[in-house]
C-alpha cells in the first residue's frame, strides 16, 4: 500500500471553508494510491499550517490581523516620536509628518507580510518604500526610522548594513533591528554573531519556548544533511537559533525563503539550480521551480508554507514530519515518519496550554492521518488507538472537534 499526501490533500486540510476564485480545486495528480485519508471535500474546514506569522486565512480575518498589528505599531511608533521630540526639541507634541510616514510604512510591511504568495514586495510596493524613506531622509537622516526603514526597503540588501547599524546604535533594545541583524549574518554565514543576536531574541521571548519546541521538532522532520525551506518567522528563526546557539541538527541546511531576496545568500547556494535570479520576484513560482529543479538534493518544505505555493506543482506531494517532500520512496518514507513519530516529545500534541501551542498542534495533522492509515493497513490496533487519542487531544484543544472528526470517518 502507497501512501502519497497529494498535494490538494495537504492544501484542502488548510482551506478554513474557503475556495479559491470561487471553485474547488481539483488534483492534477494521477496516484493510484490506496490511502484512505479524507477527501479533499472533507477537509475543507481545518486551517494547517497555524504557525506562520503571516497565515493565510480568509479575507477578512486577514484585514483583522492586519488591523491589530497596524494599532500596536501606531502606537508605539506615537510613543516613541513623542519620546524623541522631547529629546531633541523640549516639545510635548509629536510630528505628525513623521507619524504619519510612519503609519503609511506600517500598511505598506503589512500588506508584503500578508500576501499569501510572494515575499518580494511588488514593483509598486518597492517604489512606495523607497518614497517613503526619501521623506524620512528629508526630514531627518539622522533618524532611527531613516535608518531602519532604509535598511528594510533594500530586501536583505547586505551593502546597506551600515544603516541597521546605525539604528541598533540609536535603539539598542529593538527587537525588530535585534531580528535584521540576526538575519543579517545568517545570510552572510556569520554563525557567532548570527547567535548572539538570536540569543537576544530568545532573551526577550521574541522566540518563544513554544516555537523552540516545534522547531525542534521541524528539524527531527529533515533527511541527513537535507535542505529545510521556511517560511514564517517561528520556523525561521527558531531553527536558526537551535542551530546556532543550541548546535542542534546543524548537517540540515536551513534555507528561510524571504532571505533569497538577498542576492548574497542566493551566490552562497550555487549548487541550488536557481535560475535567472535577476529581476525575479521570490514567489510561489521561484520557489516551485527550486525544488523540482531539485529533486535530488533532500528538499523539505515546511508545513508553514501558505496553500498557494502549491497551486503551481504538478507532482505528488507526501508528507514527512512537519514538512512536504517531493521523494516518494515508499519504504523510507514510512520509516521517516514512524521514527518522526517515535522521537519527537509530542508536548505540543499532548500537553498545548497556551493558544499558540494549540494552534501549532494542528501542524501535527498531516503526518498523524499518515500515520493512521499506516497502521490500518497492518491492524495495528494499540498503535491506532494511541494515535486516535492524539488526534481527539488536537481536536479538543484547537476547539475544531467536529471538522477533525469528520476526518477521521
Amino acid at each position: 500500500m502507497k501512501f502519497p499526501f497529494l498535494v490538494l490533500f495537504l492544501l484542502s486540510v488548510r482551506m478554513l471553508n474557503a475556495q479559491v476564485n470561487g471553485t474547488e480545486i481539483n488534483s492534477n495528480s494521477n496516484s493510484n494510491s490506496s490511502n484512505n485519508s479524507p477527501s479533499i471535500i472533507e477537509l475543507n474546514e481545518i486551517e494547517i499550517p497555524a504557525i506562520q506569522e503571516d497565515i493565510e486565512l480568509q479575507p477578512q480575518i486577514i484585514q483583522e490581523n492586519k488591523n491589530k498589528d497596524l494599532k500596536k505599531q501606531e502606537k508605539v511608533r506615537l510613543d516613541n516620536t513623542i519620546a524623541n521630540d522631547k529629546e531633541m526639541t523640549g516639545s510635548q507634541g509629536p510630528n505628525a509628518d513623521i507619524i504619519d510616514l510612519s503609519i503609511k510604512m506600517d500598511e505598506l510591511l503589512n500588506d508584503i507580510k500578508f500576501s499569501n504568495s510572494r515575499k518580494s514586495p511588488t514593483y509598486e510596493q518597492a517604489l512606495k518604500m523607497e518614497n517613503i524613506v526619501n521623506q524620512y531622509e528629508n526630514f531627518n537622516n539622522q533618524s532611527f526610522e531613516f535608518n531602519y526603514f532604509n535598511y528594510i526597503a533594500g530586501n536583505y540588501n547586505v551593502d546597506k548594513v551600515d544603516y541597521l547599524k546605525k539604528a541598533e546604535a540609536i535603539k539598542p533594545q529593538n527587537t525588530d533591528v535585534q531580528i535584521q541583524l540576526a538575519a543579517y549574518y545568517f545570510i552572510k554565514d556569520i554563525p557567532d554573531s548570527s547567535a548572539l543576536y538570536l540569543q537576544k531574541l530568545v532573551d526577550v521571548n521574541r522566540i518563544d519556548s513554544t516555537a523552540l519546541i516545534y522547531a525542534q521538532d521541524l528539524l527531527t522532520s529533515v533527511s541527513q544533511d537535507g535542505y529545510l525551506f521556511t517560511h514564517g518567522f517561528d520556523d525561521s528563526y527558531a531553527c536558526a537559533y537551535l542551530q546556532k546557539v543550541e548546535n542542534y541538527r546543524n548537517d540540515v541546511t536551513l534555507l528561510p525563503f524571504e532571505f533569497f531576496q538577498s542576492s548574497h545568500f542566493v551566490n552562497r547556494f550555487k549548487n541550488l539550480e536557481i535560475l535567472n535570479y535577476e529581476n525575479q520576484i521570490v514567489d510561489n513560482e521561484y520557489l516551485k521551480n527550486i525544488v523540482v529543479n531539485n529533486k535530488n538534493k533532500k528538499i523539505h518544505i515546511s508545513i508553514s508554507f501558505p496553500k498557494e505555493y502549491f497551486y503551481l506543482f504538478q507532482e505528488n506531494i507526501y508528507t514527512k514530519g512537519l514538512t512536504f517532500v517531493l521523494d516518494n520512496n515508499e519504504n523510507e518514507l514510512i520509516a521517516d515518519n514512524l521514527n518522526f513519530y517515535q522521537t519527537i516529545s509530542k508536548e505540543l500534541i499532548n500537553n498545548a496550554i497556551s493558544e499558540k501551542a494549540k494552534r501549532y498542534s494542528l501542524n501535527y495533522l498531516p503526518v498523524l492521518f499518515y500515520l493512521k492509515d499506516y497502521f490500518e493497513s497492518n491492524q495495528d490496533k494499540l498503535a491506532i488507538e494511541e494515535i486516535d487519542k492524539m488526534i481527539n487531544q488536537i481536536a479538543v484543544q484547537s476547539n475544531k472537534y467536529n471538522q477533525i472528526k469528520k476526518l477521521k470517518r
